[in-house]
């Protein structure tokens, strides 16, 4: 299908899919998926998966309803919300991934962690997130 879309003059956003997707029926331990979402996290800021193409309809983007690529994408945001309240990383009351959030899931599971890595997330220093977890 991208290989079609390209060869069609599509671009990969318009079939977008990160390679660090969950896929079904996937068994992860807190620390794999923790690992999972930065992998996916940072693909998803290199491809700037969230920005809104010429073939984009301005009302569909806004709810990332317009194509297919912006579709998939909040579809595995979504996965990762699921998964994170399936290990009860997160409970279905949380609105997002924030600080905090994490915060709470590298203390409680004890994940391992680059601190770059997860500072990004957050548009954040190391030294920044380094003192974030110290409160």
């Amino acid at each position: 299908m991208v290989i079609l879309d390209l060869l069609q003059g599509g671009s990969m956003l318009g079939s977008y899919l990160n390679p660090h997707a969950l896929q079904p029926a996937e068994v992860l331990t807190p620390q794999l998926l923790f690992d999972r979402f930065l992998s996916w996290n940072e693909y998803r800021k290199e491809t700037l998966a969230w920005e809104k193409t010429e073939n984009c309809d301005p009302d569909l983007w806004k709810g990332h309803l317009c194509c297919d690529g912006h579709f998939r994408y909040s579809h595995e945001y979504d996965d990762f919300m699921r998964y994170f309240c399936h290990l009860d990383m997160m409970t279905y009351a949380d609105k997002g991934f924030d600080r905090d959030l994490l915060k709470g899931f590298i203390r409680r599971f004890n994940l391992k962690y680059d601190t770059n890595r997860v500072a990004k997330i957050f548009n954040m220093s190391a030294i920044e997130w380094f003192n974030h977890l110290q409160k």
